[in-house]
Formats: structure tokens, C-alpha cells, sequence
């Protein structure tokens, strides 16, 4: 299993602030977390909490860029932070999966899921994605495994993308739902004909960026799938 050290956080923080060609005191005023707190975050020498992703987010997006990803338009979507973060991470390494058997997590969750993560949990982060009882528990097990580098946990997110129809199904909706933030309940629909999607070649466009996003398996996987299922009608 890869070690989390490789997903560098905080320049990925940094280089989204400076693409909307903000200065670090700009993104403290826009926080109201202090300028040296986030110059620690920045450059790895202090963990990057959900609050301090939140945080980066909303100002980004204010100021028209994006850091991550958009979150799911889930009624039920599940952000973690704080004490409940440290209580999930400590189930997690136990091998409880708690809210992440229940309910979709956030994306600034699942980022801050992986860089608590110890080798014992990604073990059973791993076995929760190929056995994991609810297809929500086997989705967000790999959504988790899908952001965290290394060959074999990509390897081993496509293996069940493409042989779990609950799990794939589920994805897809996801990444409509994130791309262009309809309704989950027509996300559902949609992924099941992708073709159908009221504007596909505003997808489409999103979709070109996916498949080359090399912090996420799930998300070029699913580009890929979909912009397939999307040849017919953009030749039209």
C-alpha cells in the first residue's frame, strides 16, 4: 500500500490559489486562518484539516477557480470534521466503517480520511471496497482507495468499477451529479443512459478534464466510460 506522504495536499492548495492569482495574505483575510498557519499547511509542514480545505474552497470558488472537486448533490452527503474526524479515523484503523456504510462522504473528507490513514486502515479501507455489505459502504471504500497513489490501488479501483454494476452505477451518478449538479434522484437515471443528459456536450467538456486528472482513478475511469456512451450524439 502507497504511503500518503505522496499526496502532497498543500500544493495542491497552493497551486490552486495562485491559478486565481491570490497572495497567501489574501487567502488568510478570505479564511481568517492566519497567514503563517497557512504557509505551514502550503508547504507540508502542518496536516490540512476539512476546516482548512473548506475554507480554500470557498474562497477559490468566490474567486472563480477550483481546488478539488464539487461536491455531490446528495441530500444525505456526509462532511466529517473536527473530533467526529478523529473518531472515524480511530473506527476506521479499527475496523469499523461507521458513517462511510451509510452515507456518501465529501470530497474534503475522503482527502482528510486518507491523510490519517495508517497502513491498517487502508487494509481494511481495501476489504470494505471488494466485500463491503451495502453498495454505499463498497462505493465510498473506493472512492476513498481512487484519490490515494499507487499503481495497485489504481489497479485495483478499476478491477471493480468494472465487475461491481452497484458500485459502478453509483459512481457514474456521483460524477454527473458533481459535474453538473442536477438532482441526485435524476443523477441516478442519468447514469443508467448517459447518452440522455440534457446537455451533453457541456459534459462532455467536463469530462475531457477528468480523464486526465492524475489524483483520482474513479474520476478517469468514469470520464472514460462516459465520453464513450456520449459518441453517438456529439457526432450529431
Amino acid at each position: 500500500m502507497s504511503s500518503t506522504e505522496d499526496l502532497d495536499i498543500g500544493l495542491v492548495l497552493r497551486e490552486a490559489r495562485n491559478d486565481v492569482k491570490m497572495s497567501l495574505e489574501d487567502m488568510a483575510k478570505a479564511t481568517h486562518f492566519g497567514k503563517s498557519t497557512l504557509g505551514h499547511v502550503e508547504t507540508g509542514r502542518r496536516r490540512a484539516t476539512p476546516e482548512i480545505i473548506e475554507a480554500y474552497e470557498r474562497a477559490i470558488q468566490e474567486a472563480g477557480g477550483e481546488v478539488f472537486k464539487r461536491d455531490i448533490t446528495h441530500p444525505g452527503l456526509a462532511k466529517i470534521r473536527g473530533a467526529k474526524l478523529a473518531n472515524l479515523s480511530r473506527a476506521i484503523r479499527e475496523g469499523d466503517p461507521d458513517i462511510i456504510a451509510r452515507a456518501p462522504t465529501a470530497h474534503s473528507t475522503d482527502l482528510a480520511i486518507i491523510h490519517k490513514a495508517d497502513p491498517e486502515s487502508f487494509s481494511n479501507i481495501r476489504r470494505w471496497m471488494l466485500e463491503g455489505e451495502t453498495s454505499t459502504l463498497r462505493t465510498n471504500a473506493l472512492a476513498i482507495l481512487a484519490k490515494t497513489p499507487g499503481e495497485d490501488n489504481a489497479r485495483a479501483v478499476i478491477e471493480v468499477l468494472e465487475t461491481d454494476e452497484k458500485v459502478r452505477n453509483l459512481c457514474l451518478t456521483s460524477e454527473i451529479s458533481r459535474l453538473l449538479q442536477l438532482d441526485w434522484g435524476q443523477c441516478k437515471i442519468l447514469a443508467r443512459d448517459v447518452a440522455a443528459v440534457p446537455n451533453p456536450r457541456k459534459l462532455a467538456k467536463k469530462l475531457a478534464r477528468e480523464v486526465t486528472d492524475p489524483n483520482d482513478t474513479e474520476s478517469r475511469w468514469c470520464g472514460v466510460y462516459m465520453l464513450r456512451e456520449l459518441t453517438p450524439v456529439l457526432g450529431r
